[in-house]
């Protein structure tokens, strides 16, 4: 997992780019940390590594699905995953604790795991596999933000280059 972004030059601190380090854990120490990822454009200059959007963005596509409900979200994603192979479309999908749900996909597919910490270490590995064999599109649902959840959500954000489609149940 990426390093975590901490700038300790303002009052109250602020996490720059969730990390290794879980918010909660940093909140032990401080228990005032705000957080506000930075995704900046090009045209700006970054205080620290890692804060542009396209920071960790293959070359494919990238579309991840977030919302409170988790099956709402794998619905949502299996719809516009279906509509994509149907146009021709060459996609592949990423998967953790929602695999369940694409039982029926047969495209290009990478398994993150479904523990925080086999996800997070998985996450750009997956990335360059897929990459690699040409998608149009990747697809990835993800809901959760606690503990490491924070810091591989704010890696998605970065892969699909600000692109996520919100869910609502």
């Amino acid at each position: 997992m990426a390093s975590t972004i901490l700038d300790l030059t303002v009052m109250p601190p602020v996490i720059l780019r969730p990390g290794g380090v879980p918010v909660e854990a940093i909140r032990l120490l401080i228990p005032d940390v705000e957080i506000a990822p930075r995704y900046l454009d090009t045209d700006t200059t970054a205080s620290a590594p890692g804060q542009m959007l396209k920071h960790y963005a293959p070359r494919a596509q990238v579309a991840v699905y977030t919302g409170e409900d988790a099956d709402a979200v794998n619905q949502r994603l299996l719809v516009d995953l279906s509509t994509a192979v149907a146009s021709g479309q060459r996609t592949a999908l990423v998967v953790s604790d929602n695999a369940a749900a694409f039982a029926g996909f047969e495209g290009l597919r990478a398994e993150l795991g479904t523990e925080l910490e086999d996800a997070g270490a998985r996450l750009f590995a997956a990335l360059r596999e897929l990459d690699a064999q040409t998608p149009d599109t990747i697809y990835i649902a993800w809901t959760r933000r606690d503990g490491l959840g924070a810091a591989i959500w704010d890696r998605l954000v970065r892969a699909a280059n600000g692109r996520v489609i919100v869910v609502k149940a």
